[in-house]
């Protein structure tokens, strides 16, 4: 099966729209682009318990719009044709139209050149930033590479599951003629998508399905046939390695060690994580294996950076801004490596409200750097850096 494309690529295919294209020789070097992009990124505010945090932050974000792109007056001829004026009225209304019960988990990042306009949830939380130039991506696109991306396998004896998950949503996948002790999976539809919150509370839509509950993923089935439950895990085995076969990403196991161990003799996959994600009693709430899921995937996913950066060969590594420039938008880079705290986001409980432009001509550097590079196909890796504390903010691997 074909592999579907990265959140990371629907993100370059959301910008493309405002990004430059490499001015012909003699021609215009803003490639037809008649001025800059507007960028607007801001953290959504905690409003657990007081839902005024966001009308606050609403205000002081309007007022930062009108601050920096005056919108235009009736009586001023000709002023609403500008980038300004254009561009205020898009963002306003995108940020006027936002409720509470629909912030994004982590914020949100809003592209506008007057004309074409991208939005985009994020996972992450960016500093709050208005900036007109240079599109300044760079906290959407780390956003989209630190996403967990993975296929989540609930190994169920009465009713298995199998779910692909994106970040906090999870999808549910599993074949409509799965097997299973109940002999209900046939008849079963399959799950709504759920999207859950970090704090595990289900975001967007069904609601009842958030609360459901894996009940043979406890230790109580121990009294189940055991020849029942392998012939379950056999032909579960062969219905996901038919769905999930020839993907790249990880498939995690959840259920009983022993159940995993019957799936795992049946089931093949170069990067297959077994989660341990059982419980003593009962039953395991989807919410609860969502959230013991994430932090499963995280750890595994550091693990796996942490070895790629100790092998990485320091000697392949470029760092130099504008060499790193010049390659990116010729398509050179192969591979960029960017240091955490150089990328545009908070961190911990950081609630910033003031709304400042992109001052450090480093970040604006590293963000042009990144989405050009991805732009042309390069790979985007983000590391903390305690991983790596002999590399700096931003490097590249070339292919040549």
């Amino acid at each position: 099966m074909a592999e579907d494309r990265s959140i990371l690529d629907d993100r370059m295919s959301l910008l493309a729209p405002l990004l430059k294209e490499p001015a012909a020789p003699g021609a215009d070097p803003a490639g037809g682009k008649d001025g800059g992009v507007v960028s607007l990124l801001y953290p959504s505010p905690d409003i657990a318990g007081d839902s005024r945090k966001w009308g606050i932050a609403r205000k002081n974000i309007l007022s930062r719009i009108e601050e920096v792109l005056p919108s235009a007056e009736p009586e001023e001829e000709g002023h609403a044709d500008t980038l300004d004026a254009r561009a205020s009225a898009k963002l306003r209304a995108w940020v006027e139209a936002l409720e509470p019960d629909t912030l994004p988990d982590g914020g949100f990042a809003l592209f506008t050149d007057g004309e074409e306009m991208s939005a985009m949830s994020l996972e992450v939380r960016p500093l709050p930033t208005l900036h007109k130039g240079e599109i300044f991506a760079l906290p959407a696109l780390v956003d989209a590479a630190r996403t967990q991306e993975y296929w989540c396998v609930a190994l169920d004896a009465e009713t298995p599951k199998l779910f692909r998950v994106s970040g906090r949503s999870w999808t549910d996948e599993t074949p409509k003629d799965a097997p299973g002790l109940s002999g209900e999976m046939g008849a079963t539809e399959p799950m709504a998508t759920v999207s859950f919150h970090s704090s595990g509370r289900p975001h967007i839509g069904s609601a009842g399905h958030a609360a459901s509950k894996f009940h043979a993923l406890g230790t109580a089935t121990t009294d189940l046939k055991r020849d029942e439950i392998a012939r379950v895990f056999t032909e579960f085995a062969g219905q996901v390695g038919r769905v999930v076969g020839g993907r790249s990403e990880p498939v995690l196991l959840v259920g009983d060690p022993k159940n995993c161990g019957l799936f795992r003799q049946h089931f093949d996959h170069p990067h297959t994580v077994p989660g341990d994600l059982h419980v003593a009693g009962d039953a395991l709430a989807l919410r609860e294996l969502a959230g013991r899921a994430h932090a499963t995937m995280e750890a595994d996913a550091a693990r796996r950076l942490k070895a790629r950066l100790d092998d990485l060969d320091r000697n392949t590594l470029r760092t130099e801004t504008q060499e790193l420039l010049a390659a990116a938008r010729e398509g050179r880079i192969d591979h960029v490596y960017l240091r955490a705290d150089a990328a545009g986001i908070l961190t911990g409980d950081d609630e910033r409200l003031k709304i400042g432009a992109v001052d450090d001509a480093g970040a604006e550097a590293r963000s042009m750097i990144a989405t050009e590079a991805v732009k042309n196909g390069a790979r985007l890796t983000v590391f903390e850096p305690e991983m790596a504390e002999d590399m700096g903010g931003i490097a590249a691997v070339m292919r040549y």
